[in-house]
């Protein structure tokens, strides 16, 4: 029994729903920590400690260890050597919580994420103050990345599949807990061809280390959801879409295994990704597109069931969602709720929600599922204005993202009647996806241009912009 907890609640004349709901988890949950069964995720204690104006240890709490307030000590396994390049301390803190993972100091599995975050945070926030002006400085971070995410083949010196069985899931799984997030980064970052090197063999060692019966099951079952979800957007650049959704259903089932309502959320979003784009691809076919829109709102529709069990920041992208799946099937009065409970409901710090590491949701999408919304509704200028703040969330580097902002950018302009802005977006859309090399968004390049064309016919210079299309 935790008796610090339970008195600083009684003394504040506080039920268990009350402060349930400041930290943000369900009453049950709750009641296991004043019970002494369960330890709040990190996340969810700092909201506990704030809440009561306490710290940790007032209120009975596990202090978190500071990665780098503990001795760094050498692993028994010979690592790879950190690019000398990177000497930044930042990149240093996070291969010095990367060590200490390995040396596993006796942590759980949510302070391992918790640590892992801590230094992907500051990576995250390093970048994004530099908002691409710094190209030295960006490809130190990529090269870190790289480091990270090559790490689980490195250091297990794998060549087979099968040699996997002579490594215990206690030395295995956090690799993966510092790798994937790693992935995760790169891929946003606009390295493709980085993380599909390595997204294969995770997914096969992640699938034996799952189907192993052991305490660490479960673990293993997250990381493959997260995974699988990444997958899903990889295979999705390359307009598979039957085998994105393939990947985003198995994410969902891993997810379940794991026992875990923000994964089972997220891999629903990554459905309705893909169905979202296999859209784009429809854009004269109004029949199916609303057939596509209603599947997309059943899909969003079931995730609703976790929507008291999941993070804001998760809580907040289905709302959009949904709002944009109501928008496009005729239904004002919904869109317009679901994308106001989003405005409420998002974290004004995205990047300190545990979603974070495996989704990137951050305030771009919020605006850009409002924008999308705006557009079905036949509100140009609002969706504009919704454009403009969400490229404020996006460095001036090629990326999907960046490719996507773009692609909104040049159909706002449509939408408004401003050519030149829509031949300028449209050049840089182009060009941009060449570089990119991603098929989904080259394939998207065309659909827009059809909408340029089928706007203004005659116009030359929208003639002119067609030899882009045969770069």
């Amino acid at each position: 029994m935790n008796l610090k907890l339970r008195e600083a609640r009684k003394a504040r004349c506080w039920s268990q729903a009350e402060v349930a709901e400041k930290a943000q988890v369900d009453v049950q949950t709750y009641a296991r920590w004043e019970k002494g069964k369960q330890q709040p995720h990190p996340h969810n204690q700092h909201l506990l400690c704030k809440a009561f104006n306490m710290s940790a240890e007032q209120l009975g709490l596990r202090e978190y260890p500071n990665p780098v307030q503990i001795p760094l000590q050498i692993p028994s396994r010979q690592l790879l050597t950190p690019p000398t390049e990177a000497t930044d301390s930042t990149f240093y803190t996070w291969i010095r919580a990367l060590l200490l993972t390995q040396q596993q100091y006796g942590w759980t599995f949510d302070e391992l994420c918790f640590m892992t975050g801590q230094e992907m945070r500051k990576l995250h926030t390093m970048t994004q103050q530099q908002s691409g002006k710094d190209k030295s400085r960006r490809d130190a971070v990529k090269e870190i990345l790289s480091f990270l995410v090559g790490l689980p083949i490195a250091v297990t010196g794998l060549t087979t599949i099968g040699n996997l069985a002579a490594f215990p899931a206690e030395e295995m799984l956090p690799l993966y807990i510092t790798s994937i997030p790693a992935c995760w980064r790169l891929f946003f970052e606009g390295e493709l061809s980085e993380v599909e090197r390595v997204l294969g063999s995770y997914l096969a060692n992640l699938t034996m280390l799952v189907q192993r019966d052991s305490k660490h099951q479960q673990v293993a079952a997250s990381l493959a959801s997260q995974a699988h979800q990444l997958n899903a957007l990889l295979v999705l650049q390359r307009e598979d879409f039957g085998s994105s959704l393939a990947q985003a259903k198995q994410a969902l089932q891993y997810g379940q295994l794991a026992g875990d309502p923000n994964l089972q959320a997220s891999s629903a979003i990554r459905q309705v990704d893909t169905l979202f784009h296999r859209n784009t691809l429809l854009q004269h076919n109004t029949f199916l597109r609303h057939k596509n829109y209603l599947q997309i709102l059943g899909v969003l529709q079931e995730a609703e069931q976790y929507i008291n069990a999941i993070s804001p920041l998760l809580r907040g992208r289905i709302f959009s969602e949904l709002g944009v799946a109501y928008a496009n099937v005729g239904r004002q009065k919904e869109a317009e709720r679901y994308i106001g409970l989003a405005y409420d409901t998002y974290p004004d710090h995205p990047e300190d929600d545990p979603g974070f590491l495996y989704t990137h949701t951050n305030h771009y999408i919020l605006y850009i599922d409002d924008m999308l919304a705006r557009l079905s509704l036949n509100q140009p200028k609002d969706a504009w204005q919704a454009i403009m703040k969400a490229s404020a969330f996006v460095p001036n580097v090629i990326s999907p993202r960046r490719m996507e902002l773009l692609d909104y950018c040049v159909i706002g302009s449509i939408a408004l009647d401003d050519l030149d802005s829509s031949c300028a977006y449209f050049k840089e859309l182009a060009l941009s996806g060449i570089q990119l090399g991603s098929e989904l968004h080259n394939g998207e390049v065309q659909t827009i241009y059809q909408q340029l064309y089928s706007k203004w016919p005659h116009e030359k210079r929208i003639q002119e912009l067609a030899e882009l299309l045969t770069v």
